[in-house]
């Protein structure tokens, strides 16, 4: 009697719209997504593109860095096809700074060096008197 219960109940299931319920647990390889670790947010400015992907992937936890732990916010694309030295200051504008990848351009509007409170790209740039031509970090 219970088997044919089962049997109505499961195919009730298979009868509602959307994906079949009757299936939860039988998920391939890929259905599954691998755990994001904080490793995955470290950039390193090759393509602007690729980097600001990230940036939108990764808003929040664990957000994009540099190898040397500043962590950035604020990020806008600003070209794809340009080439740059890497890190190099191209323009300061309003409290954000624009910076080259090897292709590539992106605007960064905040900074936060490891162990330190966040600061307009800009304030950064002030503080350690960078100016356009300079490297970033």
């Amino acid at each position: 009697m219970m088997a044919g219960i089962r049997r109505v109940v499961h195919q009730r299931l298979a009868d509602l719209p959307g994906p079949n319920p009757t299936n939860i647990g039988r998920l391939s390889a890929i259905d599954r997504v691998k755990k994001i670790k904080k490793s995955d947010g470290e950039v390193d400015f090759e393509d602007a593109g690729l980097i600001y992907n990230k940036y939108r992937a990764f808003e929040g936890w664990p957000g994009i860095f540099t190898t040397n732990g500043t962590k950035l916010d604020g990020v806008s694309l600003i070209d794809t096809t340009s080439d740059n030295r890497v890190l190099e200051i191209l323009s300061f504008d309003e409290e954000s700074v624009v910076v080259g990848c090897r292709k590539g351009a992106l605007k960064i509007a905040t900074l936060q060096p490891a162990s330190k409170k966040a600061m307009s790209a800009k304030a950064y740039c002030v503080g350690r008197g960078l100016k356009v031509g300079d490297t970033l970090l």
